[in-house]
């Protein structure tokens, strides 16, 4: 190889070899000139008001739907169900901020406007988790405001990757949602004991509190005992809570052999067909004895169709207060 053969060898690898290390380069700034920030909202804010439903498709194929009704007391609550049919009183505090915050001005930065990178992204139908936020109408229609779909968390978890069902474009927001991609029943119940909704603690739903027991009967009056606390009795059942929902299908069939020991009826006289309140369960099992609660009369003039697991300490509390 003669020299000059050789110049034109080395000369041709630094040219191939600064093609190389202009590639990246060339790639993130093509990358960067795509590009976009924005400032806006994952739900359009004139819309919030009217979200009255709430659904929840997990890429496993669980599905909850949260539904804003009137209770029978007459306050507005959110009620959970399951796509195995468990039906529960949802945290409505929690889903009314699920909707305040997508409804929340924030800054949304585009990194694709092709579906191609939905797969990459956690983007795509089978991986994401939907959210949709929709009205659903008297006459049975339903309105969908926004259908959105969360993928993967960056690599620092600080920014998450989201979608909408309408374009292909694929955005980056800060992550101040994950916590609400969860289909854990216990995360989004209400555990309150009785999920009344947010009516005043001391109206005249609650004048009388009738206690059975298997062994007495007995009827707080508010006008009578107010002296005696009858406020504060109110406000104590209304503010205890458990851990642990079971669907009624699971309660008998972890339970069949639960007994009921005691009854709390809440009411406007003491002959009201408004009444609403607790049943409590004991149930003995090989390693001890376990209590439970099923609220009734406040999604329906029926039982709950779900109970709550509650701690001997909550019974206790629930016996002192009412002075059993």
């Amino acid at each position: 190889m003669t020299r000059k053969q050789l110049k034109v060898i080395i000369l041709g690898s630094f040219c191939v070899l600064g093609i190389l290390i202009s590639i990246p380069g060339f790639i993130i700034n093509a990358q960067k000139s795509n590009i976009s920030s924005v400032q806006s909202a994952l739900l359009n804010p004139k819309y919030a008001a009217q979200v009255n439903n709430i659904a929840f498709y997990f890429p496993d194929g669980c599905e909850i739907q949260f539904e804003k009704q009137m209770n029978r007391l007459g306050n507005e609550i959110w009620t959970g169900r399951t796509d195995e049919g468990t039906v529960f009183s949802a945290n409505s505090t929690m889903m009314e901020q699920l909707v305040s915050h997508a409804a929340e001005t924030r800054s949304m930065t585009q990194v694709s406007d092709s579906f191609t990178a939905w797969a990459a992204l956690g983007l795509a139908d089978d991986n994401a988790v939907n959210i949709s936020f929709s009205h659903n109408d008297n006459d049975g229609s339903t309105t969908t405001f926004s259908s959105l779909y969360f993928g993967y968390q960056n690599a620092d978890a600080t920014m998450l990757y989201v979608r909408n069902d309408r374009k292909s474009n694929s955005w980056r927001i800060q992550d101040d949602f994950s916590s609400y991609l969860t289909d854990s029943i216990s995360f989004w119940a209400d555990q309150r004991l009785l999920p009344i909704g947010s009516s005043s603690e001391t109206d005249d739903s609650r004048a009388f509190i009738t206690i059975q027991t298997t062994d007495d009967t007995r009827t707080l009056i508010n006008n009578v005992d107010s002296g005696t606390g009858f406020d504060d009795t109110v406000h104590t059942l209304l503010s205890l809570r458990s851990s642990e929902l079971l669907s009624f299908a699971d309660f008998q069939l972890e339970a069949p052999q639960a007994r009921e020991i005691m009854k709390i009826t809440l009411s406007a006289s003491d002959a009201s067909t408004g009444a609403y309140g607790l049943t409590v369960y004991e149930a003995v099992f090989e390693d001890g004895i376990e209590y439970f609660v099923r609220n009734f009369g406040i999604l329906s003039a029926t039982e709950a169709p779900y109970l709550l697991q509650i701690s001997k300490w909550t019974l206790n509390r629930i016996s002192e207060t009412l002075c059993f």
